[in-house]
């Protein structure tokens, strides 16, 4: 009686124990299972920042290319500012005063045409943009107008109102017009002395010095390699 009753127990053991192998193997396969699943989720997911990646690459090269584009069409073009509107004013002979001022004896050769445009603040003169007849005739306006330092006195000295200086420079779309304004804020901050616009392509330079370099900031991280640190 005892003897049976022994083997009944070992019996059970054994079968318990079977049972506990079964749910262990079955415990093992379900966790292999779902590291399997895990690790093709982990590929997928890796894949997924790839072409996200990429994706964010041609964006920014597609928003490059318009960029620039959009600036190219603007490339004979100079913007003259703070010159004020007179209620029924004729641009050109506007443009005409101020290419005599410059000392340019048939300044009606080097534009086509010329209009106002509008601002982001109503306050704000709304600027002049002449189209040039070529890049040459753009530099030769510009680099006068920063030697001569003319005034609205030069083309209406019958006005009463205050002087205004005039300033003429690159038309640059406002994309590049950030540029420029965060790379002169850059430039304050970090001790640049130099920040100018030739060929409507922003430059940055530290200071006179023969050894220091030239920079040309095509966008804002360019800024950062300024800095010495990578492009993102």
């Amino acid at each position: 009686m005892v003897n049976t009753t022994k083997s009944k127990k070992n019996n059970t053991e054994e079968v318990n124990l079977s049972d506990l192998s079964t749910n262990i193997a079955t415990i093992l396969e379900k966790l292999d299972n779902l590291e399997t699943k895990l690790n093709t989720v982990i590929e997928e997911n890796k894949t997924l920042k790839t072409e996200n990646s990429n994706l964010k690459m041609k964006v920014l090269e597609f928003e490059r290319s318009i960029n620039s584009l959009e600036q190219r069409s603007r490339y004979i073009n100079v913007e003259i500012n703070d010159v004020p509107v007179v209620k029924g004013e004729e641009v050109s002979e506007i443009i005409k005063k101020i290419g005599h001022s410059l000392g340019i004896e048939h300044p009606e050769k080097d534009f086509q045409l010329g209009h106002r445009v509008p601002t982001r603040n109503p306050n704000k003169i709304k600027p002049i943009i002449v189209r040039m007849t070529d890049t040459k005739a753009r530099d030769k306006w510009i680099k006068l107008s920063k030697e001569k330092k003319i005034t609205t006195r030069h083309i209406n000295p019958e006005s009463t109102a205050p002087a205004r200086n005039i300033y003429l420079q690159c038309h640059l779309t406002p994309y590049y017009k950030n540029i420029l304004f965060q790379t002169k804020k850059w430039a304050k901050n970090h001790h640049f002395k130099f920040i100018w616009v030739r060929d409507c392509q922003i430059y940055l330079k530290k200071d006179d010095q023969n050894t220091s370099k030239t920079f040309r900031i095509r966008e804002i991280d360019d800024l950062k390699m300024v800095e010495g640190q990578p492009r993102p």
